[in-house]
C-alpha cells in the first residue's frame, strides 16, 4: 500500500466524502496534491476489497455525485497500514505524516493548527 492510500482511507475516516472533496481535503490538510489518475484507482481497489462502501448522490442537471465512505473494513485497514509501516521509511517526513495520520487534529488545516511547542521554547 502506498502513502496516498493512508490518506485517502484517513481522510474517509472523517466522514464520507465524493472524490472531489477528499482530494480538497487531502490537499488542505497534507499539502499533498492528489490527482484523479491516483485517486479514483485507489478509491475502486478499496471498494472491491470492501473497505469502502460507493454511494450515487444525485445532482439537478449533472450526473450523480459518487460519495465514498468509510467501512469497519476500511478502519481496520488504515490501522493496519499504519503499524506496518516499515522501520526503515520512518525518515523525517514518513515520521510526520505518520504521527499526522494518528492525530485526531489531522482533520484541522495545517495552517490553523497551534504551534506543538510552549509558549516561549524555540
Amino acid at each position: 500500500m502506498s502513502y496516498i492510500e493512508i490518506l485517502i482511507l484517513r481522510r474517509l475516516r472523517g466522514g464520507p466524502a465524493h472524490g472531489y472533496e477528499l482530494r480538497k481535503r487531502v490537499e488542505q490538510t497534507t499539502g499533498i496534491v492528489l490527482h484523479n489518475n491516483s485517486l479514483y484507482p485507489a478509491l475502486r481497489r478499496f471498494e472491491e476489497a470492501g473497505a469502502v462502501t460507493k454511494t450515487a448522490e444525485p445532482q439537478q442537471s449533472r450526473p450523480p455525485r459518487l460519495v465514498y465512505t468509510l467501512t469497519a473494513v476500511g478502519h481496520d485497514l488504515l490501522h493496519d497500514m499504519l503499524v506496518d509501516l516499515p522501520p526503515d521509511q520512518a525518515a523525517a517526513n514518513v515520521a510526520y505524516l505518520r504521527q499526522m495520520l494518528a492525530r485526531k487534529s489531522a482533520d484541522v488545516p495545517i495552517a490553523n493548527r497551534a504551534p506543538r511547542y510552549p509558549a516561549g521554547s524555540s
